[in-house]
């Protein structure tokens, strides 16, 4: 979520803006929400999208044979998952 962290000094500074009576206030505090929201947004999008990647490598039969889907490393997809009985 790092990626949203630039947002908040850009807020900052509408506020401020806005508390001195600029015009460009509201925009740039509108400027950080947006910012917000589309960071949201994006990383959902690929949280699910890694979510449902791990899910099909378990189901499919594929966590087995140690192939994995062509744009994740199967190291990626593999160290997900804790054996039983083992720390």
């Amino acid at each position: 979520m790092q990626f949203a962290l630039p947002a908040i000094p850009v807020m900052f500074v509408g506020f401020v803006m806005l508390g001195t009576g600029a015009v460009a206030g509201p925009a740039v505090i509108a400027l950080g929400v947006a910012w917000l929201m589309a960071t949201g947004v994006i990383v959902s999008a690929l949280s699910g999208i890694y979510q449902t990647t791990l899910y099909r490598h378990s189901v499919d039969g594929s966590a087995v044979d140690g192939s994995a889907p062509i744009a994740f490393a199967t190291a990626d997809l593999s160290h997900s998952f804790r054996q039983c009985g083992r720390r």
